[in-house]
């Protein structure tokens, strides 16, 4: 009879599937909320070519008719399908407990850059690009990757399932920066 050794297999052999399930679904997380900024990154910036002409102010605070709030609303549409959102409530974008907050920084020609929301958590430190030219945009978007600041404790793209086991990911972030040109 093998019946001990078959017991023993399986009590080593299960945990370790399981942990490997959870690194796979974690990566499966983390690659849709890449996909998610991805994809919402080159809309926005479409979108930002868009407005860079059509004679809109480009930042005023509280108005919500301006080329920054026009490019938020525009990510927004997107990010949500993926439980992320840009809070801006001074802007009249509210923040939803449950969707993790993504900061933007919209740079036009010659134009302070602006961060959105103002008061972010996390800011996407800026690489060394060349300048924003005169029909160019540079939208910078970053988010952490796992939020445990609300009181849910489960908001965030991707879950730190793996932080038991030493794998971390409090503190990681995603950061990413599309430049567009109106022709």
């Amino acid at each position: 009879m093998r019946s001990g050794s078959v017991t023993l297999e399986f009590i080593v052999s299960v945990p370790i599937v399981f942990i490997l399930l959870l690194g796979i679904v974690t990566f499966w997380f983390y690659c849709l909320a890449q996909f998610a900024a991805t994809s919402s990154l080159i809309e926005g910036t479409r979108q930002a070519t868009l407005v860079q002409s059509s004679g809109l102010v480009f930042d005023s605070v509280g108005a919500e008719n301006d080329r920054v709030d026009t490019i938020v609303a525009t990510l927004n549409e997107q990010l949500r399908v993926h439980r992320l959102e840009i809070a801006d409530e001074a802007n009249g974008f509210t923040d939803h407990s449950d969707l993790a907050n993504v900061t933007i920084v919209v740079e036009f020609f010659q134009q302070t850059p602006i961060v959105r929301p103002v008061d972010a958590q996390f800011v996407p430190e800026r690489t060394t690009p060349p300048p924003a030219d005169a029909n160019d945009v540079v939208i910078t978007l970053g988010f952490y990757l796992t939020e445990n600041n609300d009181s849910i404790k489960s908001c965030g793209p991707v879950p730190n399932w793996l932080a038991p086991i030493g794998f971390d990911l409090e503190g990681s972030h995603f950061q990413m920066t599309t430049r567009g040109r109106l022709e």
